[in-house]
């Protein structure tokens, strides 16, 4: 299948009519399995983080599980934010 979508959601909307409503995402540190470690020929241990997500349709059914083990030595993780002007805490 071809498609021109580059962003991920967006192609679940265009080609295949599901729209995501709202992700869960939980991020943690953890250690490299040995077996990933000798796969990836990193040294055991070696420090990752852990980012488990799940999308949810705007029916609020699940649509993505998404597992990610990152090794931070050249990367970091970066969230941001923006709250509403209406938003009263």
């Amino acid at each position: 299948m071809k498609h021109e979508e580059k962003l991920l959601y967006s192609f679940y909307q265009s080609e295949l009519g599901v729209s995501i409503g709202r992700v869960e995402e939980t991020i943690k540190a953890a250690l490299l399995p040995s077996n990933l470690c000798f796969m990836f020929k990193l040294p055991d241990p070696t420090p990752v983080i852990e980012i488990n997500r799940l999308a949810y349709s705007v029916n609020d059914k699940p649509i993505e599980y998404r597992h990610q083990l990152c090794v931070t030595r050249k990367y970091h993780y970066t969230v941001s934010g923006q709250f509403e002007d209406n938003v009263e805490f």
